[in-house]
């Protein structure tokens, strides 16, 4: 019985050694098999940097991507200012201001209307006259037409078109070939056509004297020279001046550079004296 106990008793010694021992053999195995994993992960990680390091060299700055730039910061064209060359326009009638120089003497040189046809520059009707252009004193003939335009255009600023004007004096008579413009023009067309530029015709002078007290009542007059035509459009009493508009300012009549000139009456001499005839002076103002 003693012995078969003791049997017993070495046989469960002997299976506790032998559990033992694979217990250990495992845990060796387990502990090599993950050193080993360490190991080529750690070397698998080394190779692919020495990939990196062979096949990916470092970018220039040429080769770098552009920086990218939010809408506001993208380049636009630089607005370009507008033409300043003046556009041609069948209508002549300038444009004013609050900034414009006042008065204003328009000329008749002017390009916008120089070359507009005025009759004949000569008796034989052969020779084309303009407004603005030949003639003896390269002027043209358009003088009287123009003294009617600037007196019109101070008394109300409405602008006759000269090319109106001109057709209306060359068709009824008041073109004067190879002489110059009739005294009659600026009373025809007033009665005529007055009314649509808000014109009214006063009276016939010969005198600046005696058209003092309508000057400084506002009306205008067209003042008829010896060989030339000027606009008579205000007197100041305090000065005994006259305000003159000359459509061809020269330095013999004193109007350079602007055509404006103020003179008392006794400066009216030379090429600055008046007519002659009855009509010398034509006076209009405002309608009613």
């Amino acid at each position: 019985m003693k012995k078969t106990k003791w049997m017993v008793f070495t046989l469960i010694l002997a299976l506790a050694a032998a559990m033992f021992m694979v217990t250990r053999a495992s845990a060796d195995t387990l502990r090599r098999s993950t050193a080993q994993a360490e190991t080529t992960g750690a070397g698998e990680t080394k190779e692919a940097a020495k990939e990196t390091e062979l096949f990916e060299e470092p970018m220039t700055e040429a080769e770098a991507p552009a920086e990218m730039t939010s809408p506001e910061e993208e380049t636009t064209p630089a607005a370009t200012e507008a033409p300043t060359t003046e556009e041609i326009t069948t209508e002549t009638e300038p444009e004013t201001t609050e900034a414009e120089v006042w008065p204003v003497a328009f000329q008749q040189s002017d390009p916008r209307w120089c070359d507009i046809p005025y009759g004949y520059g000569n008796w034989a009707g052969t020779n084309p006259a303009y407004l603005g252009k030949g003639g003896k004193n390269g002027f043209g003939g358009g003088c009287g037409v123009f003294a009617t335009i600037n007196a019109a255009y101070y008394l109300n600023r409405s602008f006759i078109e000269p090319a109106e004007l001109a057709e209306y004096a060359v068709k009824n008579g008041f073109r004067i070939s190879g002489k110059g413009t009739d005294e009659g023009l600026v009373r025809s067309f007033i009665k005529a056509r007055g009314e649509q530029y808000g014109l009214s015709y006063i009276k016939t002078a010969r005198r600046l004297s005696s058209i003092r007290d309508e000057l400084m009542s506002g009306a205008v007059a067209v003042a008829h020279l010896n060989g030339h035509y000027i606009a008579v459009v205000d007197y100041n009493d305090e000065t005994g001046q006259y305000l003159v508009l000359d459509s061809a300012a020269v330095e013999e009549r004193g109007t350079l550079p602007d055509g404006i000139r103020w003179m008392t009456e006794k400066e009216f001499t030379g090429k600055m004296e008046l007519s002659q005839s009855d009509g010398a002076l034509q006076v209009f103002g405002t309608r009613d």
